[in-house]
């Protein structure tokens, strides 16, 4: 049996993430035709749904095999909802510059996402759908 059967849900989970790739992509591409102001609150509704839908299913997923760091996990998730949701707020008062301050912003979260991610979570995932 190959591997990319026994961890379907880790293949899963892993093409979900690039989603966010997608969104930074987008708004890389927003700010170099000048379309922040027009475009952006639509990016704001797409990644917050992209990171709902994302991070509902991991938690499930990680809960399903008793992970250990799940609380850190969960917290992590929340302070990008924080995060992305105050500077959806500056945008809603008139910030000029939130179109490169929510890339920024992904881009590291990604960058730390990943390192964090990559080592411990989806190792735990692997060796849980290996036994199982």
């Amino acid at each position: 049996m190959s591997r990319t059967i026994i961890t379907s849900n880790f293949i899963e989970k892993d093409i979900e993430l690039a989603k966010f790739f997608d969104i930074s992509n987008e708004l890389t591409d927003m700010i170099n035709r000048k379309t922040c102001k027009t475009d952006l609150s639509k990016v704001f509704l797409k990644l917050l749904f992209t990171a709902e839908d994302y991070f509902l299913n991991l938690e499930i997923l990680l809960n399903k095999h008793s992970y250990p760091k799940l609380a850190k996990q969960k917290n992590f998730h929340q302070v990008f909802f924080n995060n992305v949701k105050a500077i959806q707020k500056e945008y809603t008062e008139g910030n000029e510059n939130c179109c490169v301050k929510i890339n920024t912003f992904l881009k590291d979260w990604l960058n730390e996402y990943n390192s964090f991610y990559k080592k411990d979570c989806i190792t735990f995932i692997k060796n849980k759908e290996l036994v199982t």
